[in-house]
């Protein structure tokens, strides 16, 4: 009797969150990278055919390309979170000279090496997005519009909320993000191991924001609101 093999593979860096990114790095036996990439146990894989394999290994391909790197960067809501029966959203902050000094700080904290970026990409991506809860219509107003409402940092646990983006938020995108921010402080190209340089030209920095808003408007034609004002 002819067995259906139904296994479905993530075959786009768009589908390959931080998770399996950090597990994929380093991987070359094809098993393990189908494992990785179905969800599948490798105890399962196991009694498959190879024929069913070798079909398999051809969505595999992508992963020997690098990750896209998207420049246009938007604050567009990325991800729905349901935590006891309400919705959440998470949107990215695009307009650093509005971030209080804790989220800036965070931010430092947790990127100031190649290693510690890569470590903490989860950590640093929660770090930049907002948090927004959904309220549905009031009960006296049924078909009104439901709002979202902001969710203030103090009242966020920015580490649990890391381990839930671990294995939700896409490499692409994460990657797409750690570019964006770090190459408004200062040039970091697309290039993100070559970050260890980059601790000490924004520590100079810090102390005059404004600056270094006002060069990245200059270099990109962009606007970027600070807390002294607008350039652009």
């Amino acid at each position: 009797m002819k067995r259906n093999y139904n296994i479905t593979l993530k075959n786009s860096w768009n589908d390959i969150s931080i998770d399996d990114y950090f597990k994929l790095k380093g991987v070359t036996n094809i098993i393990d990278i189908i494992s990785i990439l179905s969800g599948e146990s490798k105890d399962t894989l196991k009694d498959i055919p190879m024929s069913v394999i070798d079909e398999l290994v051809k969505e595999t391909d992508f992963i020997h390309g690098d990750v896209p790197i998207n420049t246009d960067i938007t604050d567009d809501l990325l991800k729905v979170r349901v935590e006891g029966g309400v919705e959440y959203y998470y949107s990215l902050n695009l307009e650093i000279g509005q971030w209080d000094a804790g989220r800036f700080m965070d931010f430092m904290e947790f990127s100031s090496d190649a290693d510690l970026l890569y470590d903490n990409m989860h950590l640093l991506m929660v770090i930049c997005c907002d948090k927004w809860e959904v309220q549905p219509p009031s009960t006296w107003n049924p078909f009104g519009k439901e709002k979202l409402v902001k969710i203030p940092r103090s009242e966020r646990d920015l580490i649990e909320e890391a381990e839930w983006g671990l294995t939700t938020f896409p490499i692409s995108t994460t990657l797409s993000m750690l570019s964006f921010f770090l190459t408004i402080f200062e040039s970091f190209s697309k290039d993100i191991v070559g970050y260890s340089a980059f601790l000490t030209t924004v520590t100079d920095s810090m102390k005059n924001l404004d600056k270094i808003v006002e060069k990245w408007n200059s270099d990109n034609h962009h606007s970027i609101q600070t807390s002294s004002g607008s350039f652009g």
